[in-house]
This record gives structure tokens, sequence and C-alpha cells, in this order.
């Protein structure tokens, strides 16, 4: 009987072992880090190339790429930032950014669209943005408190 029971206790103690490790795996998977923001900053880099080898061909196309761009790497910056303050970060809000440096990428190139996000959206989501970073009050001793 005695070792039965220990033959039982020692095979739930596995499994539930096994249990935890494979339910805190997906988490860590999943979880945005600096390095992954990198990456995005890593991209706008990269894209900034391709925009400058189009304006050769197209200066028109590039400065509207150049500008999408620009309003990108401004977003990176604010996940960067958003990642460090409240150390952590929706997946959703880095696919995002991800997929629309992508759809800039593959428009410099010369390619069809990749994403599926509609151009008006991308516009209220970086409007919204940008409007959260400005209401962030600062301090300057000596002049007061002010926004940004």
């Amino acid at each position: 009987m005695t070792r039965a029971f220990r033959l039982v206790t020692r095979v739930a103690s596995a499994a539930a072992l096994l249990l935890a490790f494979a339910a805190s795996s997906p988490a860590q998977s999943s979880r945005i880090t600096q390095a992954d923001v990198q990456k995005l900053q890593d991209s706008v880099y990269l894209t900034e190339r391709d925009i400058s080898n189009l304006r050769t061909r197209d200066s028109a196309r590039a400065t509207q790429l150049q500008t999408e761009l620009d309003d990108l790497s401004d977003e990176v910056i604010y996940l960067r930032v958003k990642l460090r303050k409240e150390r952590t970060l929706a997946q959703s809000e880095y696919n995002d950014v991800q997929t629309r440096i992508e759809d800039v990428r593959s428009r410099a190139r010369g390619n069809d669209r990749v994403s599926s996000a509609a151009p008006p959206a991308r516009a209220a989501t970086r409007t919204t943005a940008t409007a959260r970073r400005r209401t962030v009050p600062f301090i300057v001793t000596g002049y007061g408190a002010g926004f940004v």
C-alpha cells in the first residue's frame, strides 16, 4: 500500500510540476521586452534606408512614407518609455506598430500593402497616442509647471 501511495505521489508531483512549467512558458514568451522594442527601432532604421533608396525614383512618395515613418518612430519611442515606466506592454500595441512599420517598408520597396489596416484607423491611433504624450506634465525649476 505504501509503495503504491509513493508512486502515485511522485507521479502527481511530476504532473503538477510539468503543468506549472507549461503554464508559465506562454506567459514568458509573450511578454514584450526592451529587446523587442529595439527590434522595432531597427526596423525603423531599415525602412529609412528603403525610403532613401526610393527618393531617387519617386520623391513625392518617399516624402509621404517618411512622414508616416516619423510618426511610427515617435510611437516606438512612446512604447519604449511606456515599457520602462509601466514594466508591461500589450502584445496588441507592439503588433500594431510592427505591422505598420512593415507596411511602410513594403510600400517603400514597391510591394503591395502587407497589412489590412485602413489608413484612417492608423491616423486616429497616431493622433490618440500623440495626444496622450502631450498631456504629460513636467516641472522646470524656476519656471513652474507646464505641459509637453
